[in-house]
């Protein structure tokens, strides 16, 4: 990400893993084992793992009260946050290897987890939607939400970038940083719902009508107004894990109620 933007990298990503993954296809063996949690400790570190390894460095490093020496040291923390979430991942699978009595979760069990996680990132996505959105409604006191250049920060300027084939010249670096940031944004975001979608659709038993689509456009656009486009992806994303482990559970109440 600190090399290649995110509206190049998603784009990439996400067709590859299309054509090349087992795991986008509905009939892939591969597709339950991939989605079910296997390990209960594991899987619930990892909202704790995602505070403390990039929520921390984050809040952190915008603490404007730092001496400028020591806000590039937090940058430098913050920018390898990756690193730490899978350090603190791994060091909880090794600790819990200590467990007295460590389990396999059941589809059930694995289902509730997965609901917990899903739910965590999707309050996570919102509330910084809602901080921006918070941002903007401020403007109504233009003293305390002045930006760069003197004035309140308004919808616009957050949420729509300047038209690059309009020829016109950015005013400074800042100006134009922040633009590179929105298209990157613009980008990343609209091959990540792509991506999500048609991974939802491929789980499906049978094809969508028409309605269906348009029902299922109105929730995209619903969930990004509300939650922004992560949040959007991440609704996708759970209906569609959802949706193959509730299969999976009854595959096996039906193996259950045949044995016995």
């Amino acid at each position: 990400m600190q090399s290649i933007g995110y509206g190049i990298i998603m784009p990439v990503y996400c067709g590859a893993h299309l054509l090349v993954s087992p795991t986008a296809l509905s009939d892939s063996s591969q597709l339950q084992e991939s989605i079910r949690p296997r390990h209960h400790p594991t899987l619930s570190a990892l909202p704790w793992s995602i505070m403390c390894g990039y929520i921390l460095p984050a809040a952190m490093m915008s603490i404007p009260w730092f001496s400028p020496k020591f806000h590039q040291y937090l940058v430098a923390v913050w920018q390898v946050s990756p690193v730490w979430i899978v350090a603190l991942q791994y060091v909880s699978s090794r600790v819990s290897r200590f467990h007295p009595s460590p389990r396999q979760l059941s589809s059930v069990s694995g289902l509730e987890i997965l609901d917990q996680v899903y739910r965590f990132a999707f309050v996570l996505a919102s509330l910084t939607h809602y901080i921006a959105l918070g941002v903007v409604a401020l403007r109504c006191f233009p003293a305390r939400t002045a930006g760069p250049g003197g004035h309140a920060v308004t919808f616009q300027e957050v949420f729509r970038s300047f038209n690059f084939r309009s020829g016109a010249q950015i005013s400074d670096m800042v100006q134009g940083a922040h633009g590179f940031f929105q298209y990157d944004q613009y980008l990343g975001s609209i091959a990540a719902i792509l991506w999500a979608t048609t991974l939802r659709f491929n789980v499906r038993n049978k094809s969508m009508s028409a309605r269906q689509w348009a029902h299922l456009a109105f929730e995209i656009v619903a969930y990004t107004l509300v939650a922004g486009p992560t949040g959007s992806l991440l609704m996708l994303l759970w209906a569609r894990d959802v949706q193959v482990t509730e299969a999976e559970v009854h595959m096996e109440h039906g193996v259950s109620k045949s044995s016995t």
